[in-house]
């Protein structure tokens, strides 16, 4: 089902007019390819309540209002950004690649702008898969803003983390982003990426992240999310693992009024494993909402799920994932648990893991669970000098620790430790 758009802004006359300013129009390539997926958009315009997948998750913070697009700008923007130390830098300011903050070593291959990707580059990677597509997949590529694309080469290792900020200023008018990026791991090649979103004002950030980790690869996967509490935040990240591939995914969510996170993971070819972990902080009335796929192709593959919120103050987390092995994904193994702590009883979470299982010879599990602060644990802190509000404090970074648990970079942990400690202070 979708929802009757009244809004002029989602009508046709004004997307094709919207989509006019996509700088995308300028490669031939691409405008055949932006012109089916506006009609796809139209077809089945913004998701209801009616559809599963979005049954908890009303989008009429983005359906009801107006943005625009991103227009070339000549004002200098001095944002306040927090780098991670001793990292490689790229940094998109307002949708523009930013060359004085970012640096890469020079053996990684990148495309500050989609606009110097090659023909065949573009055949090659962008493909716009239906079987992971949404309408706000549809709408990224009909109106697609602009992109990154980088390339690590056959053995390449990367020792320090590239830190990848998206930052959008406050403006007049709300604008929408709609960028696609790329990232390729090629045989045998190692590195962390950390895909980080902040900003301030009111926007509308709609991003797609397509991932390709070739044979031999290891990837390691942050996404943080720390839109202003004014903004509306959609992702689909779409995960491709060739064989023996490895991919370690952490996705850490703390602003936005509206968020919603799709990560998607394709099992290509055998002996392949994925671990995604997660960490959801709604306070306040934001809306975060965490939908998971993981597709078990073909045999002999691994994956693992452990996603964690702490919700309050009306607060409202949204997870499901899915598990789905297709029939002859023999020896599969695949585990899933979701974990929630209500701090209040206007704090509400809805949670729905998922196995769909064509295969015989596999081992999956999955499960769920909603439950409050230990009050015999709280008591315990208390009697012994620590007061009500860092004793819950306490607890609930111990909840929050058992995912940090799985990191195995030190500058990482304390990164994101940091972001998580301010979050919990406003929890508590």
């Amino acid at each position: 089902m979708k929802v009757a758009v009244t809004h002029e802004a989602w009508q046709e006359p004004a997307l094709l007019q919207q989509q006019r300013h996509s700088p995308a129009q300028a490669i031939p390539t691409l405008r055949q390819w932006q012109q089916s997926a506006l009609m796809d958009f139209l077809r089945h315009s913004f998701p209801n309540r009616s559809d599963e997948d979005w049954k908890y998750t009303r989008v009429a913070q983005i359906a009801d209002h107006d943005f625009a697009m991103p227009m070339e700008s000549t004002s200098s923007v001095t944002p306040d950004l927090h780098f991670i130390p001793d990292a490689y830098r790229v940094v998109f300011v307002d949708g523009k690649f930013q060359t004085q903050w970012s640096h890469l070593p020079d053996f990684v291959v990148v495309a500050e702008t989609l606009h110097q990707l090659k023909e065949i580059e573009w055949h090659e990677y962008l493909s716009f898969d239906t079987r992971y597509a949404t309408p706000f997949s549809a709408l990224n590529a009909a109106l697609l803003t602009d992109g990154f694309f980088l390339l690590v080469p056959a053995n390449g290792v990367l020792t320090k983390p590239i830190h990848f900020i998206y930052y959008q200023s406050a403006g007049e008018t709300p604008l929408m982003h709609h960028a696609r990026h790329f990232i390729i791991a090629k045989e045998n090649s190692e590195f962390t990426i950390v895909e980080e979103y902040v900003g301030v004002g009111h926007y509308f950030n709609n991003i797609v992240m397509q991932i390709f980790v070739e044979k031999g690869a290891t990837l390691t996967h942050y996404k943080i999310q720390h839109e202003s509490r004014s903004a509306q935040h959609i992702s689909n990240t779409l995960m491709m693992l060739g064989r023996d591939s490895s991919v370690f995914s952490y996705v850490v969510s703390l602003g936005g009024s509206l968020s919603r996170d799709n990560l998607s993971v394709n099992f290509q070819d055998e002996n392949a494993s994925c671990h995604l972990y997660g960490l959801y902080f709604p306070c306040g009335q934001q809306l975060m909402d965490h939908h998971t796929r993981i597709d078990h192709r073909v045999p002999n593959c691994f994956s693992q799920q452990q996603y964690k919120g702490i919700i309050a103050d009306k607060g409202h987390a949204v997870f499901n994932g899915k598990i789905y092995v297709h029939p002859g994904a023999q020896k599969t193994s695949a585990y899933q648990n979701n974990k929630n702590l209500l701090l209040d009883s206007t704090a509400e979470v809805n949670t729905k893991p998922e196995l769909e299982i064509y295969a015989d010879d596999v081992k999956c599990t999955h499960g769920a669970t909603v439950g409050q602060i230990d009050e015999n644990a709280l008591f315990y802190l208390r009697s012994r000098g620590i007061d009500e509000v860092f004793a819950r404090r306490l607890l609930m970074r111990g909840f929050a620790e058992e995912i940090l648990l799985n990191i195995t970079q030190q500058t990482m942990i304390r990164y994101l430790r940091q972001k998580i400690t301010q979050q919990l202070e406003v929890l508590s």
